[in-house]
């Protein structure tokens, strides 16, 4: 607990510095979990052009409850210009994560797909994607210790829709899923959500 404390103060550290005000902020709902974020405004302080997003996933898929705290950066300097209007984009980030009662921390990597809005359609597409490997160490019946290389990943398909005030209704699937040593890979998070945000 001490780890996500600390990260969160980082990354409202990081934040803090960026050069717009502007930005959302949302929930997002499934059937059994629950997901605050806050993103900041296109800048060029924090890793030169670039997009920063922070958030906080509660999950009851698994018993005990599951928690994930993520922190990433779309890095637009690098974007690439796919067929359309369509934006692909890299981000890179960092997670700390707790599920079937084990704390982790981990980097991950990354990528953003944007299909923005245009004169004939209102709304935004979102696709999302992260891979964050990390390795834990467990004690051996002999007094030793193993390490265990492990690894989480997610994918999100997000639709958002614009409502009068500056919200935005959130519509998609989210998929997350931790593999950890001797374990099958198990869903942190799977389904259907919707969500309301709010730009300012």
């Amino acid at each position: 607990m001490l780890n996500c404390c600390r990260l969160a103060l980082a990354l409202a550290l990081g934040i803090a510095v960026s050069s717009s005000l502007a930005g959302s902020r949302g929930l997002i709902l499934s059937e059994d979990s629950a997901r605050l974020y806050y993103q900041t405004g296109v800048n060029d302080t924090l890793l030169r052009n670039s997009r920063q997003q922070v958030s906080l996933t509660i999950a009851k898929e698994q018993d005990p409850r599951n928690l994930l705290l993520q922190a990433d950066t779309e890095l637009l300097d690098y974007q690439y210009a796919a067929p359309g209007t369509l934006t692909l984009a890299p981000k890179v980030g960092l997670i700390y994560g707790n599920s079937h009662d084990q704390g982790y921390t981990a980097l991950l990597a990354g990528a953003t797909l944007r299909l923005p809005p245009d004169k004939g359609r209102k709304h935004e597409w979102l696709t999302e994607l992260f891979v964050a490997p990390h390795l834990s160490r467990r004690k051996e019946s002999h007094d030793g210790h193993q390490s265990d290389f492990e690894w989480t990943w997610g994918i999100n398909v997000q639709l958002n829709y614009p409502l009068p005030d500056q919200a935005e209704l959130n519509l998609g699937f989210r998929k997350i899923e931790v593999n950890f040593h001797d374990r099958q890979p198990s869903s942190f998070e799977t389904g259907l959500f919707l969500g309301l945000s709010y730009r300012f």
